[in-house]
């Protein structure tokens, strides 16, 4: 079975684009955290348990 893989970034910490990484066909999500913020990351918060 082939993977896409989606690396995950400051600009992809919405809801409407994930579903859309999603729909699109992602399978694995990488996240980037080389740009870090604290502030920021309670964002992947909001994604645990969505499907």
């Amino acid at each position: 079975m082939t993977k896409i893989v989606g690396t995950l970034g400051p600009r992809s910490l919405s809801v409407d684009v994930i579903s859309g990484c999603l729909k699109a066909g992602m399978s694995v999500a990488r996240f980037d955290f080389s740009w870090h913020d604290p502030k920021s990351s309670g964002n992947f918060r909001k994604f645990k348990g969505r499907r």
